[in-house]
């Protein structure tokens, strides 16, 4: 049995598609072209896979039938087949591996509707966003993927899709890998067939050696149904699941194919500039466009002459067998000289159907002269010069499709005055045979000979470690006594303590264990243990210099000190839930109550006296005593009352330190500041702090800028240093952010780096849609519209976590996230990057704590518990095995001490273990960015009642930590920062009308280009069409 099949489509859900995408036109459309069996194309979409399975009916071998009650009106085309739907969807993997941006698309071909259903959980339980387009853009690695599929339902096949499209594809030029090793690795085998897409066919992949034993096939990846079965496959199996993915395993099926050179990038070119260039011009001209010297845009024969490896053997001997077709309307039309959109030329193509029978037949099998017959001499002579190859050809690029003619001009027109040209003893000229290979392959290979025998004079050796400016290398050399860093954004703060901390073990001023580093946040704690673990002078001691955060250590003194030994660490939803157990907190803000107590134990209440809060905190000090409980705040102020009670505890822990440096010096509350100056060793006052009063955005906790006077006041004896120039932002846009906070002290930023936009937007949706059109563009694309359309810079390579949108409130997210999903942008808010807020955690720390409570003596090791909890719990709760991974790692650093790693969690929840993925766009709040930098940044909502925040308090911003917080916004940008503001903003269901931030006016002219944005809103869900 033989049969067509047309495995890539998409639907009408997926963007930029025709809305007759749907299992009736698809079944009327196929029976029109001759395709027996046809993927369904996005079948994990939620609204299309419940779209199939309401119209289609299993015909029980893993395919499936439009339902009677759906078949659109009979035709009455000669030989059509009932066609059969094969469930398949493509996936566009968005990643960074080894060091580039990849960007692959994978075709799934699924078994079954259940199938299909449970990839589709999958996918929402891991956050991807599957429903804001038919083909879903995931920030998955490729390999990922298939390991999934395959654990849900090895019968599932993966092909990927296009594989030389120049930016989404596994062998594409400007996103792709070298291999299909390089991008699958030890799961390769797997991969069995490969999709030569558009701009290739057959005989290019055959000059790759490294394909060898890969089977081929071609299909349409079509947008509107007309275009199924411009590339197709003709399969020698039984119409079933099994059977062709089997035939597939086993190289048994041909490819129909358009000529490649009809795809938008088969040669290299440079649209704007109407440059098209073979592989070897565009070799010649170093990739670069001879008319307005920017770079080409790579085609697709461009990537095969660099991988080609091996000649091409006899067309007869190559596998698959491969046969090229041209749609019959554009033959039509260049019969009769017209568009092939025409209606007169639909007319003439559904009469040939008609008469004739489907298109693939007409091109592929009914005889020339029984067409000659029935359709005219022309349109037979057309198909027999297309059999033969016997085309003219203007090959695509950079977005343009070729034009492939069968006749020159004048030529058909010359057949149609004649009564039966096809047996004609004389007919014209036809054109010569179309050439396999548009070049030289024997050349080619020589060229590679030569080259490969040259030296690389590219690479360079990079510096393993940033070169010391003369400021920073004073503040390393800091000997004794106390000691104050300013450091401005950028400035190497980081650098400074890791490099401060090296000179001490490794000029025997201190040892490892006796220095002690204190950090605000786990992520920064954990980086600077790399950067210690990893530097040159420090080898095995880096793993015993303490580094904690400031709550760490608290707990830990607690640790060794009966009866705080045996308290519990409870959550912030614990706190609540003790205060509204209160009678008097029943009318009250329990938010309110419990930022009151944190005040309160931070040493910050500062005049805020009140007193039923007053009543309601020493109750709920009176129930954390008696229950043996303590929270998040009393981890400094218990062991700070303690020590200053206990002299003999307070001199072991001032002994067992004799250097503190202290990171995020601004962040410092006065509970925390007393509690750092009770833990200095009094004689030797080694306490090292480093930080910037500009960045001080936490009063709300307690923290004041003025800290830094404060330690001046209490430690005349110490020295200042302050760096003087910023390694990360542009210096435009330092110049700009100093200007906000008028200050004159501002750093020096990179020479010749940093663009600052102010932009005006009419609404809060044509911000949004500015932004992910901005980020689109600035990419390189996530879809072919993307780069179709002109949005996006082709060769860009800028992953996605390199772009950061800021908001001042979590209410502005819906907005953007709406704008980022019709654009198929990933993106990922702190919230959800945060797993220790999870429900997730609350069950993993419940297992521990009964584990704990029934068998006191000897828990195990951690790691093992987990890996039984997971192991109990994978199936029903569907733990991504990205979280168990993080778990596992956390877990491993604690060996058999389970409540350590009870406390570590609890102690991190409050703060969280923030990790930014590689493939999303970061979207967090200002406070959230905090510590974080990235290419691109754009702040939204700069408007007045956001920044400074005012619309939804009772009392007046602090204007100075408003200014200062934005001044942290601005200052994460490396290259670009744009800040927006909007004339109309809806804010929890209202409609605003705001002026800009007043905070703008003090940005001069100079340092920022200000701009109105023209563009319009699009709405969730807005289609675009261009059918």
């Amino acid at each position: 049995m033989s049969f067509i099949a047309d495995l890539h489509i998409h639907s009408h859900f997926s963007l930029a598609t025709s809305k007759e995408l749907t299992p009736e036109h698809l079944h009327l459309w196929a029976m029109r072209k001759g395709v027996d069996v046809i993927g369904t194309g996005d079948c994990i979409h939620p609204g299309w896979l419940s779209e199939l399975q309401e119209k289609l009916e299993s015909t029980q071998t893993g395919l499936y039938r439009l339902k009677t009650t759906y078949h659109l009106a009979e035709e009455n085309i000669p030989e059509a087949q009932e066609p059969l739907f094969i469930l398949s969807t493509e996936i566009s993997n968005i990643y960074k591996k080894k060091g580039r941006v990849r960007k692959v698309h994978n075709i799934l071909i699924i078994p079954d509707f259940r199938t299909a259903s449970l990839i589709q959980q999958k996918l929402k339980l891991l956050g991807f966003n599957i429903t804001s387009d038919g083909r879903p853009i995931l920030g998955m690695d490729s390999y990922d993927l298939l390991r999934l599929v395959l654990d849900i339902n090895p019968r599932c096949a993966l092909v990927p899709a296009h594989i030389w499209t120049p930016w989404f594809s596994v062998l594409g030029a400007s996103s792709g890998f070298d291999s299909i090793e390089e991008c699958f690795e030890d799961l390769t085998p797997y991969i069995h067939t490969l999709e030569t897409g558009l701009s290739s066919d057959v005989p290019m992949n055959r000059v790759v050696g490294k394909l060898d034993r890969f089977h081929l096939i071609s299909n349409s990846d079509a947008h509107s149904p007309d275009r199924l079965g411009r590339n197709a496959n003709i399969f020698f199996c039984d119409k079933s699941f099994d059977a062709i993915t089997e035939a597939m395993a086993r190289h048994q099926s041909e490819t129909i194919d358009l000529f490649p050179q009809e795809g938008k990038y088969h040669f290299a070119g440079h649209r704007k500039c109407k440059v098209s260039l073979p592989p070897d011009e565009a070799a010649y001209h170093q990739g670069i466009c001879p008319v307005c010297h920017k770079k080409l845009t790579s085609g697709v024969l461009d990537r095969v002459f660099q991988l080609a490896s091996k000649t091409l053997p006899d067309e007869e001997s190559i596998s698959p067998r491969f046969h090229y077709i041209i749609p019959l309307p554009e033959i039509i039309a260049e019969i009769i000289n017209t568009k092939s959109s025409s209606k007169k030329v639909m007319e003439k193509y559904f009469q040939t159907l008609k008469i004739l029978g489907p298109e693939l037949k007409i091109l592929l099998q009914i005889p020339c002269s029984r067409i000659a017959e029935h359709a005219g001499g022309e349109l037979a002579e057309a198909i027999e010069r297309l059999r033969q190859r016997r085309v003219m050809i203007t090959p695509g690029y950079d977005g343009e499709y070729g034009v492939i003619k069968v006749f020159r001009p004048g030529e058909a027109q010359n057949y149609a005055q004649k009564s039966s040209l096809f047996h004609d003893e004389s007919p014209l000229t036809r054109p010569t045979t179309y050439p396999l290979l548009s070049f030289n392959i024997h050349q080619v290979l020589e060229q590679k000979v030569l080259y490969s025998a040259m030296p690389d004079s590219s690479t360079e050796q990079k510096a393993a470690y940033p070169i010391t400016d003369e400021l920073q290398k004073a503040a390393i050399a800091h000997d004794q006594g106390p000691a104050i860093v300013i450091a401005g954004p950028g400035s190497g703060k980081t650098y400074v303590l890791t490099e401060r901390i090296a000179r001490l073990i490794s000029q025997n001023i201190a040892p490892s264990e006796k220095i002690l580093a204190i950090t605000f946040t786990t992520r920064a704690a954990q980086e600077m243990r790399q950067r210690l673990m990893s530097h040159p002078s420090l080898h095995q001691q880096a793993s015993s210099i303490p580094i904690s955060t400031i709550h760490a250590l608290g707990l830990q003194i607690l640790r060794e000190i009966p009866p705080y030994s045996s308290f519990r660490l409870i959550s912030e939803a614990e706190k609540v839930k003790i205060i509204q157990s209160f009678p008097q907190a029943q009318n009250q803000s329990s938010a309110k109550i419990a930022n009151y107590i944190s005040l309160l134990k931070n040493h910050a209440l500062n005049f805020r006296f009140n007193e039923v809060f007053q009543e309601i905190a020493n109750q709920y000090e009176f129930s954390l005593h008696n229950n043996q409980l303590m929270d998040y705040e009393d981890l400094i102020l218990l062991p700070l009352n303690l020590l200053k009670e206990n002299d003999q505890i307070c001199s072991q822990i001032q002994n067992r330190y004799r250097f503190i440096l202290v990171d995020e010096f601004q962040d410092v509350n006065p509970a925390q500041y007393d509690f750092l100056k009770i833990i200095t060793h009094p004689q030797d006052n080694n306490l090292f702090v480093i930080g910037d009063p500009l960045q001080s955005i936490y009063g709300f906790r307690g923290a004041y800028p003025s800290i830094f006077e404060t330690f001046l006041q209490d430690f005349p004896q110490s020295t200042t240093y302050r760096l003087g120039k910023s390694y990360r932002c542009g210096d435009k846009i330092l110049k700009a952010a100093y200007e906000l906070i008028d200050s004159e002290n501002g750093l020096e930023g990179v020479p010749e780096k940093g663009k600052v936009n102010i932009v005006q937007h009419a609404t809060d949706r044509s911000e949004a849609e500015f932004i992910a059109r901005s980020i689109d563009a600035t990419t390189g694309g996530t879809r072919f519209f993307a780069y179709d359309s002109g949005v996006a810079q082709a060769q860009a390579e800028t992953p996605l976590s390199e772009f950061a949108i800021l908001c001042r409130t979590t209410r502005q997210f819906p907005t953007i996230i709406t704008a980022l999903n019709n654009h198929g942008l990933p993106y990922q808010t702190a919230q959800a990057g945060n797993l220790l807020d999870s429900e997730l955690l609350a069950e993993i720390i419940l297992y521990l704590r009964k584990i704990i409570d029934n068998n006191k003596k000897n828990n195990g090791h951690v790691e093992n518990l987990l890996k039984n909890y997971f192991v109990q719990n994978l199936p029903e709760k569907n733990v991504a095995k990205d979280d168990q991974k993080i778990f596992m790692e956390i877990a491993r650093d604690f060996g058999n001490d389970v409540k350590g790693f009870i406390d570590f969690i609890d102690l991190n929840a409050p703060t969280g273990l923030y990790a930014n993925k590689e493939n999303a766009v970061q979207l967090l709040t200002l406070h959230a960015a905090k510590g974080l930098e990235f290419e691109h940044v754009f702040i939204s909502g700069c408007e007045e009642g956001i920044i400074p925040y005012s619309l939804f308090e009772n009392q007046e911003a602090d204007t100075e930590e408003e200014k200062r917080l934005l001044f942290v916004g601005m200052t994460r940008a490396k290259k670009t920062l744009s800040i927006n503001y909007a004339d109309s903003r809806k804010i929890f269901h209202q409609n605003m009308n705001l002026p800009p931030s007043h905070f703008l006016s003090a940005i001069s002219p100079t340092n920022a280009i200000r701009t109105k944005s023209n563009l319009p809103e699009k709405r969730e869900g807005q289609q675009l069409s261009f059918f």
